[in-house]
């Protein structure tokens, strides 16, 4: 019978060869190691009963990321027995998979935590570690002395070498960075399965404020209890709605950062911009942090929210509500062997709907009046009465577009 180490090797094995660990693949190194491959660091952090969150073991030894127990380890994780966090830190994305179990110790107090991950320069490289960094974060709280070979063997695979590494920059390259805003990465339009489905599935029609607060690149918090990969994967599929084949500016995407606590605030009070979750309460009393808390399936508008009249954003118009109605008519007609398509759908829908709107935006900017209707709008499938967000779009793009008043301004919704 093959051991657990076996098992892990063999899953290495698949791991530099396929993005999907579950397909057997031959377990020859790939021709071209590249950027998407690289494991900048790799750590445990667990939980000791005097000292809290502590960083037992990183690779390399000089991996020096203040925090870093504090995000891997996220707070609230001590209520499930396991949980996965996503993060970024310095400009690398984290994955950290989490695992308790009980024990009859009285050094650990019954219980024992301890949380496995790596650190990426590119976020589409996490999902790939998942499966591993969840069987090692297992194998550490049942074999405490297993210690990290296996581990350190990972990390050595998945570092460049000088035969197969096609060199790439340390961060990429459309990564835009102005001043107050955070150097993220961004992120590619392939991801994890599942996390608009869910957004969607959570939100219903209010999925559509959530896109138009994401297009408009305000600060968004979600605020929730663990799991906390389920409130990442909210950050994530609100990142995704506002997937594009095309910009407006060279703004690029929302920063995305993921899992945040209190040690990032006087990080947050710089930015302009953000997607983020926590499950730190002190959040709802930082409101300077965010423009909108998303808690539950509430949408918060803060001071600041308010005060830039974002309430006409948030609200749910009926034709949010009837497009949200179409897609569900859609999905119910999708077959048993296109269930895997839910995902496709809204992805579709949505880099559809932006891909159409940045294009009339641009039109309207290069006319001679500039001049924005409802009437554009509705050509295009969105709300006539969405002209306000529209108009403020290009705002934030820095493209000078005038608008159509509407009849009745105060009226966020059309009538069909």
């Amino acid at each position: 019978m093959a051991s657990a180490e076996d098992d892990d090797q063999l899953l290495l094995q698949r791991d530099l060869t396929s993005s999907d660990p579950i397909v057997e693949q031959p377990t020859t190194s790939p021709a071209v190691f590249s950027f998407d491959d690289v494991v900048s660091g790799i750590f445990v952090v667990s939980f000791d009963t005097h000292k809290g969150n502590t960083v037992e073991w990183k690779m390399p030894e000089a991996l020096n990321l203040s925090g870093l127990e504090f995000k891997a380890m996220a707070s609230g994780f001590h209520t499930v027995s396991d949980d996965f966090v996503l993060f970024n830190m310095g400009g690398v994305y984290g994955l950290s998979c989490y695992r308790k179990i009980s024990v009859d110790s009285a050094e650990e107090r019954g219980v024992r935590m301890r949380s496995v991950g790596v650190l990426c320069p590119s976020f589409y490289a996490l999902c790939r570690h998942q499966e591993f960094l969840a069987r090692e974060a297992q194998r550490q709280v049942d074999e405490p002395t297993c210690g990290h070979a296996q581990l350190e063997r990972y990390y050595q695979a998945h570092q460049p070498s000088s035969s197969s590494y096609a060199p790439q920059s340390p961060l990429p390259t459309d990564a835009a960075v102005t001043p107050g805003q955070a150097v993220v990465p961004r992120i590619q339009a392939r991801h994890p399965p599942g996390c608009i489905s869910e957004l969607c599935y959570t939100y219903g029609a209010k999925v559509f404020a959530l896109w138009r607060l994401v297009l408009l690149r305000k600060r968004i918090l979600f605020m929730g209890h663990p799991p906390v990969g389920m409130l990442c994967g909210r950050v994530y599929g609100s990142h995704m709605t506002s997937t594009s084949s095309t910009h407006l500016s060279s703004l690029g995407d929302i920063p995305s950062l993921f899992y945040v606590n209190v040690n990032d605030i006087s990080f947050l009070q710089q930015q302009r911009s953000y997607l983020a979750c926590t499950t730190e309460t002190i959040f709802e009393t930082k409101t300077n942090l965010y423009d909108v808390m998303v808690r539950g399936e509430e949408i918060i508008l803060s001071a600041s929210g308010k005060q830039a009249s974002l309430e006409s954003f948030v609200h749910v118009s009926r034709a949010d509500q009837q497009r949200m109605a179409d897609l569900n008519i859609r999905r119910s007609q999708l077959s048993a062997e296109e269930e895997s398509g839910e995902e496709e759908l809204f992805m579709n829908f949505f880099q559809d709907a932006n891909n159409r709107l940045y294009s009339l935006l641009r039109t309207v900017a290069a006319s001679a009046d500039r001049k924005l209707t409802m009437a554009a709008l509705e050509d295009i499938g969105l709300d006539p009465y969405d002209i306000g967000f529209a108009r403020s779009l290009a705002e934030v793009h820095g493209l000078e577009v005038s608008a159509q008043t509407p009849v009745c301004p105060c009226l966020n919704f059309s009538f069909f």
